[in-house]
């Protein structure tokens, strides 16, 4: 029979036991959910952690307050009752002392007896306490234990926040290209149209009118050819002028002042 105090400690081993196995089974499924579904369900999974070690630590708390209440309580009865035997047993005294009796060998016997009780509760009250003790070292096994969990998820979600705020990166850039290459789409899809309504509004010239066409621009080629050595002829005669007129006009005046 598992002693009132240690009630709570089992119950809660139990229920740890029950989400450590419904823990598994969710980290059995992560590998098929994506990675900000992992984070929701570490987050989940480390707020459980959390809520587990605060009841841990707040039933292990109760359990001990009650027994060390229930403990003081029966001390204090204890400690009453002793109170009550001694003023008893030293009025008993007073009053052979002044009759001049002895001790009685019933009274001697009550005492012995009245003695072993007492051996047998302090024995009592020490084993409790041992129990106490060890419940306690299991209950900080356990918080330790727990700890260590709670750290590792940490750091499983951290990594996991990592992880999604790589893939978020990934995504942004993604879409970035993706903008990109619909803005490409766009205007390829621009000069296509545009290049389907010249081809619905071009027609084939006729054939003597290309002809002439092809003649009046081969003249204009030509005329155009001519004008431009014309043009050059010009500025090469106009470069000269401009390069000999000072030459022209030293010679007109050393001829005018020539004897």
């Amino acid at each position: 029979m598992t002693p009132s105090y240690l009630a709570p400690f089992s119950c809660t081993a139990t229920g740890l036991k029950k989400n450590s196995v419904r823990r598994s089974i969710a980290a059995d499924r992560l590998p098929r959910l994506t990675a900000q579904q992992r984070c929701v369900v570490a987050q989940s999974e480390l707020e459980e952690y959390k809520k587990d070690i605060e009841r841990l630590e707040l039933e292990g708390r109760m359990s001990l307050s009650q027994e060390k209440d229930a403990q003081l309580e029966n001390l204090r009865i204890e400690n009453d009752s002793l109170h009550r035997d001694y003023r008893r047993f030293d009025k008993y005294l007073r009053e052979s002392d002044e009759c001049g009796e002895s001790l009685d060998a019933i009274e001697l016997e009550h005492m012995k007896i009245r003695c072993q009780q007492l051996t047998h509760e302090v024995r009592r009250l020490e084993a409790i306490g041992l129990e106490v003790k060890a419940t306690l070292i299991r209950a900080s096994q356990t918080l330790a234990t727990q700890k260590h969990q709670l750290k590792q998820e940490m750091d499983k979600n951290r990594k996991l926040y990592a992880q999604l705020n790589q893939i978020e990166n990934m995504n942004l850039r993604l879409e970035a290209e993706i903008k990109k290459n619909e803005q490409h789409w766009n205007e390829d899809q621009l000069d296509r149209d545009t290049l389907k309504r010249v081809l619905l509004t071009y027609k084939v010239p006729d054939t003597q009118a290309y002809i002439q066409s092809v003649t009046g621009t081969l003249k204009l080629t030509r005329q155009k050819a001519l004008l431009d050595r014309k043009k050059c002829a010009a500025q090469l005669t106009l470069l000269l002028i401009e390069l000999t007129q000072p030459l022209l006009s030293i010679l007109i005046v050393s001829e005018i002042f020539s004897p």
